[in-house]
């Protein structure tokens, strides 16, 4: 890519990884909260938001991630059994891990399995993590200024 290209694109994935750490969308809205478990929402593991890259697309560039469950979480979805009569999965939560590091900082969380739940449907809210197609977030656009002009000072100062 090129360089102004390149800035650009790496600040879109820091605007979809600074979404994360605030838990919220594009736009400023905060993501819907968990209702089945405590913690915030999409920050488990840190595997989707860390899945993120920017792509050469054409004269620009595509925020494009490696997690097939980012469509799911983008634009939400609703899950209904295909043959059973209800959906049934393990209540989870997630507690400080027990084992420490050298340092004494803890190593990981620990999975803790809660009882069965069963649903007729599973609805999943849309938790948007990038800017719909043809629009471009007021956020995001500040951010983009500020990283082309900072591309400029440095590329001028040569």
């Amino acid at each position: 890519m090129s360089g102004m290209r390149k800035q650009v694109g790496h600040e879109a994935v820091n605007q979809v990884r600074l979404g994360f750490r605030e838990g919220r969308d594009p736009y400023g809205k905060a993501w819907e909260p968990l209702k089945l478990r405590a913690g915030t929402p999409l920050r488990n593991k840190g595997i989707l938001g860390n899945s993120f890259s920017a792509q050469p697309d054409g004269d620009g560039f595509a925020v494009v991630s490696s997690d097939k469950r980012m469509k799911v979480h983008q634009k939400g979805m609703t899950i209904v059994p295909k043959t059973a009569k209800a959906l049934r999965f393990r209540g989870v939560s997630y507690v400080a891990g027990s084992r420490r590091r050298a340092n004494g900082s803890r190593i990981g969380n620990r999975r803790v399995y809660g009882p069965w739940i069963f649903r007729k449907k599973v609805v999943i809210p849309a938790r948007p993590m990038i800017p719909e197609p043809g629009t471009m977030s007021p956020i995001w656009a500040a951010a983009f200024h500020s990283a082309i002009d900072a591309t400029w000072k440095k590329f001028w100062r040569r």
